[in-house]
This record gives C-alpha cells, sequence and structure tokens, in this order.
C-alpha cells in the first residue's frame, strides 16, 4: 500500500523545487541551524530555537548593503529591528512594509531618507486590484448620443406610467 501523501510531499516539496528552479539555494536543515545559531546543547527542539535568529544573519545583512549601497547602519541593526517586530496584525503590516520596499533608512550624505530595498523585483506589469477599482470608481457614465448630456448606463423607469 502506497504511503499517504503529507504535506511534505504535497506542500513542501513542490515549493522548494520551485524554488530551486528561480535561482534560491537550498540549505539543508542542519546547516541551517548553525547558521541562525541553535543551541544544541538543549534537549528539545523548541528550546533549541529559542534563542536563534529567524535569518541568516551575515547573509541579510550582506545582501541589504548590496542592494542599498548608501546604508550605513551597524552588522546587526536591521536584523534586531527585524527581530523586535510584534507578533500581531500590526508586526504583519509592517514587516510586509520591509518586503514592499517601503520602509526607509536616513542617508546622511544626502541628507534624506532612501527606500530600504529587501527584495530586488521587477516592477509589476499589472495593475494591482485596487487600481481597478479606483478606474472604475473615477470612469465617468456613458454619455447618450442623441442629447449630449450625461444618462446612467440603464434607462431609468418613471413613477408614473405614459400614455
Amino acid at each position: 500500500m502506497a504511503a499517504k501523501p503529507g504535506e511534505h510531499k504535497t506542500v513542501q516539496a513542490r515549493i522548494l523545487a520551485y524554488a530551486q528552479e528561480i535561482g534560491w539555494t537550498y540549505v539543508p536543515r542542519g546547516r541551517a541551524e548553525k547558521r541562525r545559531g541553535f543551541d544544541h546543547s538543549k534537549a528539545t527542539p523548541a528550546d533549541r530555537a529559542a534563542e536563534a535568529s529567524p535569518y541568516f544573519d551575515d547573509l541579510l545583512d550582506a545582501q541589504v548593503r548590496k542592494l542599498n549601497p548608501k546604508y550605513a547602519e551597524g552588522p546587526g541593526a536591521l536584523v534586531g529591528d527585524l527581530r523586535r517586530l510584534h507578533a500581531d496584525i500590526a508586526g504583519n503590516r509592517d514587516f510586509l512594509a520591509y518586503l514592499r520596499n517601503t520602509r526607509t533608512f536616513y542617508d546622511k550624505g544626502e541628507g534624506r531618507e532612501l527606500n530600504l530595498v529587501l527584495i530586488d523585483s521587477p516592477p509589476r506589469t499589472r495593475p494591482s486590484r485596487w487600481a481597478s477599482i479606483r478606474s472604475a470608481a473615477t470612469t465617468p457614465r456613458r454619455q447618450s448620443c442623441s442629447s449630449r448630456k450625461w444618462s446612467s448606463p440603464r434607462p431609468r423607469r418613471s413613477a408614473f406610467p405614459t400614455a
């Protein structure tokens, strides 16, 4: 009898395969735990991960500096900011702002805030769903050809019958 498909086969393996197809590198669990700072002297997995970083701190810092040459904060500043985000809806919103490259850092040389780029993604090619909602809300009503007055898309019914 064949084994039942589990989460690894149906979800995780596919995500890992896709990530590798688009250029990401698979990091084995042991190496990932070492890079994140797991404490292997503890008994349970939860205890080993309690003080570990959720990120590869060295890689995150190197990539941020590569994408933001003017970023001059200390090596652990961004990781600290990300780790201090709250585990609630507000923290999710703040983390999403980082992922969308809308968070900023101060550049002393230019004397202004610059966008902090975490993900170097190409510009969006299709409009967001909000753009289509906005355009629908601002599109004027159809113009009647015969009267050149604005009219609604549907003919209006009169409350009183006409003879």
